[in-house]
């Protein structure tokens, strides 16, 4: 089925002050704030894949695919070190927006005293001056101060010491990350001739950063009445069953399928409802513990696909592509969905 998924991050920190942000790629995050309603407004959107596996109504998919705000690897991604330094950033970045505040307010107000004497000294460097020097720093430049009234200055730079002073309450304390979706549901296959959108919410992520999975849950707890039977990764059959175990070197040239959204609905949309899309190719290179690479061609929109052999069984879930090279993809090995599966849902991102 195709997801489309809305969501922010939310930080939760020991001493349950909270912050939020939208996007993370490396080391840099955007959209750092105390204030939800500005993370949910600029929440991040995506598409992608996912099917339904034994029960429950449970999904599984990407963690990218899960997140929405994910803009690289999991695997290369830490995601306490970007936050901490973002709000390290930032506080450098608030200071100078004080000092070049109360350097406006000095010049339009020379007599301001009071103010500068009670609450300036403490939120400006010791060697910093607030005189008539060149000016420094400030996110807004000299011709958007429109409003020079003492009462402006004075509600901009309380405004940027109370946020300097959030930062420093909680920017040397424990923390976790929790993602927070806005919107996160399913369309089924045209071939279903069901249109209805399936609301979900987050079940469990991976607690390993080498295996970009996340399983997701109807709000129901059910599959639709009008689907298949799912892909059961709960089976214990002998033989052939329905996922290819780790065990199991997955060959060169082995033929592999996948089925998937690829660009989301702009390829999916048809005139009889959404379309799944059936590609092949073959193993690339013999796998590792974690992962396949295969010749299936694939774009955005596919990740969290299934990736079947000749047999139909579960090899792999498709995760990203390798650079600019839409014919060599990767899979996430099947065995890991198999795992995250025994274990207790967990809804904190990886360390």
């Amino acid at each position: 089925m195709l997801i489309k998924n809305k969501s922010y991050y939310k930080i939760t920190f020991e001493d349950k002050s909270v912050a939020f942000f939208n996007t993370i790629s490396g080391s840099n995050i955007s959209g750092f704030t105390f204030n939800e309603e500005d993370a949910k407004e600029n929440a991040s959107s995506c598409y992608g894949t996912g099917f339904f596996i034994g029960k429950n109504g449970l999904i599984a998919t990407n963690f990218h695919v899960a997140c929405g705000g994910l803009r690289q690897l999991l695997s290369e991604i830490n995601f306490k070190a970007a936050v901490i330094q973002e709000m390290r950033d930032q506080h450098e970045g608030i200071k100078s927006d004080i000092k070049y505040y109360a350097q406006r307010l000095k010049r339009n107000h020379p007599d301001d005293s009071l103010y500068f004497s009670n609450f300036l000294p403490a939120n400006i460097d010791e060697n910093s001056s607030t005189g008539n020097e060149e000016d420094e720093g400030g996110d807004e430049e000299e011709e958007d101060i429109e409003n020079t009234s003492v009462a402006h200055f004075h509600n901009v730079i309380d405004s940027k010491i109370e946020l300097k002073r959030k930062i420093e309450t909680v920017v040397s304390k424990r923390f976790k990350i929790e993602i927070i979706p806005v919107e996160l549901g399913i369309t089924l296959d045209g071939s279903t001739d069901d249109t209805n959108e399936y609301f979900c919410h987050l079940y469990s992520l991976t607690d390993n950063k080498n295996v970009d999975l996340a399983i997701i849950q109807t709000d129901s707890k059910s599959e639709p009445g009008n689907i298949g039977k799912g892909i059961d990764v709960f089976s214990t059959n002998t033989g052939v069953g329905n996922i290819v175990d780790k065990k199991d070197t997955i060959k060169v040239t082995t033929p592999l399928f996948l089925v998937g959204y690829n660009c989301g609905p702009e390829i999916a949309q048809t005139s009889k409802g959404i379309k799944v899309q059936l590609t092949k190719g073959e193993v690339s290179q013999d796998n590792d513990d974690y992962r396949v690479l295969y010749s299936i061609p694939s774009l955005a929109g596919s990740s969290g696909s299934p990736v079947f052999n000749g047999n139909g069984q579960l090899v792999a879930i498709n995760y990203c592509g390798y650079a600019d090279e839409n014919n060599f993809n990767y899979g996430v090995l099947a065995c890991h969905l198999q795992k995250l599966l025994n274990k207790k849902p967990k809804l904190t991102l990886p360390d």
